[in-house]
C-alpha cells in the first residue's frame, strides 16, 4: 500500500501547533505600538526641557551681558551671541567708526553753517 504524501501534506498544515511565543499580526502590532508611543512622548519631552534650557542660559548670559553694557538689545545680543571672540572685536570696531564718522558729519556740518 502506498502512503497518500497529500493527504498528510493537508493534516500537517491544518493542525500547526501553537507555539508559546507567537502571536497573530494584530497582537504583534498593538505590542509595538505601545514602546513606540513612549519613546515618542519622552523623546518630544526630552526636546521641549532642552531647548527650555538653552533658553533660560540664553536669558541668564542676556541679564549678565546688560550688567555690563546696560544699553544692550535683545536682538544685538541675539546676533552677537554665537559670534567668535574675534569677529565681536570686529564688529565693535565697525560700530565704532560709525559713530565716529556720524560725529564728525555732525561737527562738520555745524562748521559749515
Amino acid at each position: 500500500m502506498v502512503p497518500n504524501l497529500a493527504s498528510q501534506k493537508v493534516e500537517m498544515l491544518g493542525c500547526i501547533p501553537d507555539t508559546p511565543n507567537t502571536l497573530p499580526a494584530a497582537e504583534a502590532a498593538v505590542n509595538w505600538i505601545t514602546p513606540l508611543l513612549v519613546l515618542g512622548t519622552v523623546s518630544i519631552a526630552a526636546t521641549g526641557t532642552l531647548l527650555m534650557l538653552r533658553r533660560i542660559k540664553k536669558i541668564k548670559l542676556y541679564q549678565q551681558a546688560r550688567e555690563k553694557d546696560p544699553g544692550l538689545s535683545w536682538s544685538v545680543f541675539s546676533r552677537k551671541w554665537k559670534m567668535s571672540e574675534a569677529r565681536q572685536i570686529e564688529e565693535n570696531e565697525r560700530e565704532r567708526t560709525a559713530i565716529i564718522e556720524k560725529s564728525l558729519t555732525k561737527r562738520w556740518e555745524h562748521r559749515l553753517d
